[in-house]
């Protein structure tokens, strides 16, 4: 089970979580969302289940991610040391953030159109630390991961490279909605864990 996937070599679609960096280089994320994810590079996340395949024991779940939670702060500092020029946005409370989704969602309503941030996405990620247990997959399967700052940096600096964030207001809308489909299926999925 992956977390956050993240890397270089996007040809097609971008995931809302790369979206989110491309946003961070391109200098349009308006607002410090203080969301923490577990984030883990894409590559690591294919070796791993390759692993799984060959080694894994059937009935098994490993979990594919990163020890530690990175914050969008974090992201933006590893951004800025990288490439001058990276603004840091105004960091808003909780509070702030859930005033902002209900705006959004609202506004949502009348417009028809997707929000861009959801109170549901601010109550699951924001300032949530996301600390992984893979201590099954390291022993079972050898998975190695790279840092998380590894990752990042490698992820972002293929963005600066590629300069493929021409994102339009209505694909930065998309990729929010993206990010809620995507809260609501792993919130369902951690109810049912609890519930076995």
């Amino acid at each position: 089970m992956p977390a956050s996937i993240i890397g270089p070599h996007c040809y097609a679609h971008l995931t809302p979580t790369m979206s989110l960096l491309g946003m961070i280089v391109k200098n349009q994320l308006p607002i410090d969302i203080n969301f923490r994810f577990n984030y883990v590079d894409v590559r690591d996340v294919a070796n791993g289940m390759i692993a799984a395949a060959e080694k894994g024991r059937s009935g098994e779940r490993y979990i594919l991610g990163n020890e530690q939670a990175t914050s969008t702060a974090e992201i933006i500092e590893l951004a800025q040391s990288l490439f001058p020029g990276i603004r840091k946005p105004a960091k808003l409370s909780k509070t702030s953030l859930l005033m902002i989704a209900f705006l959004e969602e609202s506004y949502s309503k009348i417009s028809g159109k997707v929000p861009m941030l959801l109170r549901s996405q601010v109550k699951a990620y924001s300032g949530v630390e996301q600390r992984l247990n893979i201590s099954k997959a390291k022993k079972e399967l050898g998975y190695d991961p790279r840092s998380p700052e590894q990752a990042l940096r490698e992820a972002l600096i293929y963005f600066s490279k590629q300069r493929r964030l021409g994102f339009t207001l209505r694909e930065i809308r998309l990729i929010y909605h993206e990010v809620h489909k995507e809260t609501q299926r792993k919130t369902l999925g951690v109810r049912a864990k609890h519930v076995r």
